[in-house]
């Protein structure tokens, strides 16, 4: 399983996913794929900094992995203001919620490297004033769900 992410405004959300035409990086939007990571453990993320997560859906779709949601605004936000001691405690606090949950990834480094990457991405986010958005692989899926 892995996370997409964009920094993006809202109505770019389709070609920050699914358009082929321009290269990677060539039309100015930042991407970047998060192993290991689920929409489940950002939300718990966002939890431990905010108290809540509320995302908003940008692009629904019939199959999973075309579903595009915005992250809780609050939590960019958040996100984006923490200095380092503040990134360090959040990132204790932050394993903690997925070892009670039983969501740690067996790399131990996901974690420390997910959070610096959200991190900088909430930062452009915030600079940028653009949104926040993800969508969600889950590896093995039958992209076919019509299929008998």
């Amino acid at each position: 399983m892995h996370l997409d992410l964009a920094v993006a405004p809202r109505r770019a959300a389709e070609a920050a996913f699914f358009d082929d035409g321009a290269g990677e990086g060539d039309d100015g939007i930042p991407r970047v794929r998060l192993e290991d990571i689920s929409e489940l453990a950002l939300a718990q993320l966002s939890v431990v900094l905010t108290g809540g997560y509320e995302p908003r859906a940008v692009l629904d779709a019939d199959h999973p992995d075309d579903i595009v949601s915005e992250a809780d605004s609050r939590f960019v936000k958040a996100l984006a203001a923490l200095d380092g001691a503040g990134r360090d405690a959040l990132l204790q606090r932050w394993r903690a919620a997925l070892d009670h949950m039983g969501a740690l990834p067996a790399e131990p480094t996901r974690p420390a490297t997910a959070l610096a990457v959200l991190h900088e991405l909430a930062g452009l986010a915030a600079q940028h004033r653009h949104a926040l958005l993800y969508t969600q692989h889950i590896d093995g899926e039958d992209p076919d769900l019509t299929a008998d």
